[in-house]
């Protein structure tokens, strides 16, 4: 699809310059009368100096394509042609037509000037003084073929032109083109993608439905398990959906950052104080290392999501008996927040990917998550300004590490958090 419609823009772009090529320049030589003209003069003064030059020996006249439309006639001293050069199968013109015009092109004026000669047409011509016994040479350019010449050579020029925009045009269109078949393989993936994720789930409520259904003589309380079933998978269906529809929103530029001024360090304490009993159960040490009243101009919710996010990761894979450290220290104008853990850690391979959506290190694991609380991460922590990069070594465990600006808008210079 994509070639095709690069393909397209090429032929368009290429046909609209190239028009207008053809229109300026036939504007330009044929539209002005007298730069037509000067041309003329100049190709036939530069025959008279290669006639000079060569004189009667001017063999090899025809070989050169901007000469076979000049006709040359060298007169003595008394008017009567000498020596005549005519290009083979350019002029048909017979001695007494010869003579004529010759006859005319001495009795003319000046130097130059066009003579209309009976039914052949019109022609330029050239006067050129030999020496001082009178000898003179007459250059004459059939003004019909002349035009054609130019023609031709103007539409040459052209279409060497456009063969250069064509090329031109193939690159800058692959240039323009190749976000956009980015964005739209990416669309493409994520729809995919989502349809799979969304299967899953939705088929487990269906065929629990469908147990409940099969035994509706039983009781609420007998078919609990089914239920329960149920009511996870939907709880499940519920949190992707909203994961979905936040990527799709931060992708079509419609989130909101809901800015305020508050203290990162209680922000970040009020999601790890619940989450204390969850790494208790699994024996998993849980230890923070914060700089206090660490002041912070940013989407307050968003940042209880980040750590969400990655607490959550570090506890699922985390083992037992295992080790989560938060630290959060402030560094010149930035802050940084690093979630450290000795749980199962990430291949080298794996790492550049973790942030890209539904991407999971593990497949056989996807009963975890989508494979999207990481790109959700990434776009918060870009949405503020800053940057997030993983370090992991395999069986040892893995930190993030989360740089953030200490901003302050116009409205908190002034206003500190807590005042």
């Amino acid at each position: 699809m994509f070639f095709k419609l690069r393909l397209k823009l090429t032929i368009y772009n290429s046909l609209i310059i190239g028009i207008t090529l053809l229109l300026v320049s036939m504007v330009v030589v044929f539209g002005s009368p007298g730069l037509f003209e000067k041309t003329v003069q100049r190709e036939m003064g530069y025959v008279a100096e290669k006639q000079v030059a060569k004189r009667t020996r001017f063999r090899n006249f025809n070989r050169h394509s901007h000469l076979k439309d000049y006709m040359v006639v060298e007169v003595d001293t008394i008017g009567n042609p000498r020596a005549i050069t005519i290009p083979q199968n350019k002029i048909n013109i017979s001695q007494l037509e010869l003579e004529a015009l010759v006859e005319r092109a001495l009795g003319g004026r000046g130097n130059s000037g066009e003579i209309r000669f009976n039914q052949r047409g019109t022609f330029y011509y050239l006067l050129f003084h030999l020496g001082a016994n009178g000898e003179k040479m007459l250059v004459f350019a059939d003004k019909a073929a002349i035009t054609i010449h130019f023609f031709y050579k103007v539409l040459s020029m052209i279409s060497v032109s456009l063969l250069l925009v064509f090329c031109g045009s193939w690159f800058i269109s692959g240039k323009a083109l190749k976000p956009i078949n980015k964005a739209w393989q990416r669309q493409m993936e994520f729809t995919a993608d989502a349809s799979h994720e969304l299967r899953t789930p939705l088929s487990v409520i269906r065929t629990n439905l469908e147990l409940v259904m099969d035994n509706q003589e039983q009781t609420v309380v007998s078919q609990d398990r089914w239920l329960m079933n149920i009511k996870i998978e939907t709880d499940r269906l519920i949190r992707l959906v909203e994961n979905l529809l936040t990527l799709a929103r931060s992708d079509a530029h419609q989130q909101t950052m809901e800015t305020s001024c508050f203290y990162l360090d209680e922000a970040l304490m009020e999601i790890i104080t619940p989450h204390q009993p969850l790494a208790l159960s699994k024996n998993i040490l849980l230890t923070t290392d914060f700089e206090s009243k660490v002041e912070m101009v940013g989407d307050k919710n968003r940042f209880k999501q980040l750590t969400v996010i990655l607490l959550d990761n570090a506890i699922k894979y985390t083992h037992d008996g295992g080790r989560i450290e938060i630290l959060l220290h402030k560094k010149e104008k930035m802050v940084e927040l690093v979630v450290s853990d000795s749980g199962i850690g990430i291949a080298k391979e794996h790492i550049p990917k973790i942030f890209d959506r539904f991407y999971r290190v593990d497949p056989a694991r996807s009963h975890i998550g989508a494979g999207l609380g990481l790109a959700i991460a990434q776009w918060i922590v870009k949405e503020h300004g800053g940057t997030i990069s993983a370090e992991s070594v395999v069986d040892k465990g893995t930190r993030f590490i989360i740089k953030l600006p200490l901003r302050y808008d116009s409205l908190f210079t002034t206003c500190r958090c807590g005042k």
